[in-house]
């Protein structure tokens, strides 16, 4: 599937400049965020990270994750494809004393990071805006950095596998079938992954997965009915 990357980028980019403008949390909204927490308080209670440990946001944003783990005092690290993402972040970093390291760079490759390197890797909303065979070669580096032992957490949109015409839900955007993605000012944005297909991705790379469980769908796509809910899976490498 052609794909204008930069073009999405640049998509994403308005994005985080509008929401930082306008004084929200970040690229979703704070109750996005809290449930975030839950989910990372509840693998740190079961105690797999150890203390001081390295933890790695996978798609940062505007760091709010890898900020809330730097304030446990761990090692935090976050990555983004967005310059203005990342911007926001340092700018946190630096107005609430915490030492974060944000990159610029491909979550699908990982380049700035050697194997073995991390004990815990948040997917925070990023794996489902990966398209095509990307997705499995950002899983795959993901089993790389991660030490023996080492967390993942990932999600997934799910599809509706009952829609089978392309179906647009506003002036530009559209939700594709055979693709099965979403468009967001045209570019294609948000990919909806069956069940099974999401445990084979995660599994594939080598991964025990621990814990899954599937919700409803998100209150932002109540009116999209291509989207079946959401699947969160706990995994680890052995």
């Amino acid at each position: 599937m052609a794909m204008d990357n930069d073009e999405k980028i640049r998509v994403c980019g308005r994005r985080y400049r509008q929401r930082q403008t306008a004084g929200e949390a970040g690229w979703a909204d704070k109750s996005s965020y809290l449930q975030k927490r839950t989910r990372i308080d509840a693998i740190l209670a079961a105690g797999r990270m150890p203390a001081g440990g390295r933890f790695l946001e996978l798609g940062c944003g505007n760091g709010n994750v890898a900020l809330y783990m730097a304030r446990l005092g761990y090692e935090a690290h976050g990555m983004d494809r967005v310059p203005e993402a990342i911007d926001w972040a340092r700018t946190q970093a630096r107005e609430q004393n915490l030492a974060a390291q944000f990159e610029v760079d491909s979550v699908v490759t990982l380049t700035p990071y050697g194997g073995n390197s991390f004990d815990f890797v948040f997917d925070a909303n990023c794996l489902f805006m990966i398209i095509g065979e990307d997705r499995k070669a950002c899983v795959g580096n993901v089993f790389r950095v991660l030490k023996p032992g080492g967390t993942f957490y990932a999600e997934a949109h799910l599809v509706n596998g009952r829609i089978k015409e392309r179906m647009a839900f506003s002036a530009q955007d559209y939700f594709d079938p055979a693709g099965q993605y979403s468009t967001v000012q045209g570019q294609p944005m948000y990919y909806f992954s069956r069940e099974q297909e999401f445990t084979d991705l995660v599994e594939g790379a080598g991964f025990r997965i621990l814990r899954r469980e599937k919700e409803p769908p998100p209150a932002a796509y109540q009116d999209m009915p291509f989207c079946a809910g959401d699947m969160w899976v706990e995994a680890v490498k052995p």
